[in-house]
């Protein structure tokens, strides 16, 4: 095109920017600062190191969570990526040299302090504590300086207002009758923004 045409254009058409007002848009703010996974992790943790080495209270608290989200999202089963099957003689050659502990209403297979997977499902996923540093106690420090330290409290504090009998069923109870009421009523309250202020 002609450099005089597109200036006559210019001229004749000048382009307009548009003024659209700025919308301002809320940043909605979820009424919880942590999902339930963390949360669950946690508990089973303060509750498991009344008889547990750390290592094996950490290994437990992500075996529980672990349980609990398998029924949540899976209906019972871990997702492909997240499986091992050991063949029935794998299996029962691991069950032979491990133990298997009853907690908060789960049993698990155990050895070496660390969780392999729940006793009653085919499907067994090992629990190591490391995940317990990355998946639980960052994730709480990264909403609050120290919120590690102050989730385990407040937890310790609603443990506490249990009666001792049941508090102390937590840990070697095979039946969810004892842990799933606690963990229904503390589990929004532990993890909502009141309670951490924010």
């Amino acid at each position: 095109m002609d450099k005089t045409l597109l200036q006559l254009l210019k001229k004749e058409f000048p382009l307009k920017t548009a003024n659209y007002p700025k919308i301002k848009v809320k940043k909605e703010i979820g009424e919880y600062v942590i999902n339930r996974y963390p949360l669950l992790a946690c508990i089973g943790y303060i509750i498991a190191k009344e008889k547990y080495p750390e290592k094996t209270a950490k290994s437990l608290g992500i075996a529980l969570a672990n349980q609990y989200a398998c029924w949540k999202n899976t209906r019972g089963y871990f997702t492909k990526s997240k499986i091992e099957k050991p063949n029935q003689k794998r299996k029962w050659q691991i069950e032979k040299e491990a133990e298997i502990i009853n907690f908060c209403g789960e049993s698990f297979v155990m050895k070496d302090e660390i969780i392999l997977g729940a006793y009653y499902r085919k499907v067994w996923k090992k629990a190591e504590p490391r995940e317990f540093d990355i998946k639980v106690i960052e994730r709480f420090n990264q909403i609050k300086k120290n919120g590690f330290e102050f989730i385990c409290q407040k937890i310790k504090e609603e443990l506490n207002k249990l009666d001792p009998t049941i508090r102390n069923g937590f840990i070697d109870s095979p039946s969810n009758r004892l842990f799933f009421p606690f963990w229904k009523k503390v589990r929004d309250k532990l993890r909502s923004r009141q309670l951490w202020q924010i």
